[in-house]
């Protein structure tokens, strides 16, 4: 009979034991609706690394010694422009049927003239040009935000600004 004390413990154990599981589970955080509604999208990472790459090329570019560098970073923001191409924006599903078929493909556009620009980037380092180079990247700080009114939601557009502003 010696198993009896080990099952009074456990008796006793349970209601402290489920108890503790309830307080643990109550005093969990919860995610906000803000915070649920923050999760990315494979196209919001993808953009996330052409923007870090962009950011790179702003040093990089200036210096001749950094080019083998920028080129690297540029190959990294083609790659990613590219991935970016075949997907959509997530507001193209806000918007009624009939006009997202010209929505996407005005995206696409746009993300391949970005790939250009990127594409002629490339050329002017690979020509020694830096200030050709460095030229093209201030342009496409303007495609970017063209880009960004047009396809982005109004609330992702919020939260790059508040990022943007970090």
């Amino acid at each position: 009979m010696s198993f009896l004390p080990e099952r009074k413990l456990i008796r006793q154990l349970i209601p402290v034991l489920l108890a503790g599981s309830a307080i643990a589970w109550f005093m969990a955080p919860y995610p906000t609706a803000a915070e649920e509604k923050k999760v990315k999208t494979e196209l919001h990472k993808q953009m996330e690394q052409i923007e870090t790459g962009v950011k790179k090329l702003r040093r990089t570019l200036r210096k001749k010694e950094s080019n083998a560098e920028s080129l690297e970073i540029i190959t990294k923001i083609e790659e990613a422009a590219v991935a970016c191409k075949q997907m959509t924006p997530s507001r193209a599903t806000t918007m009624p049927a009939d006009q997202q078929p010209q929505f996407v493909i005005a995206y696409r556009k746009g993300m391949a003239g970005l790939v250009g620009e990127m594409v002629k980037m490339e050329t002017a380092l690979l020509d020694g040009d830096n200030a050709a180079a460095q030229a093209i990247l201030k342009k496409l700080k303007d495609v970017e935000d063209e880009g960004h009114d047009k396809f982005k939601q109004d609330d992702e557009k919020d939260a790059a600004k508040s990022d943007d502003s970090k």
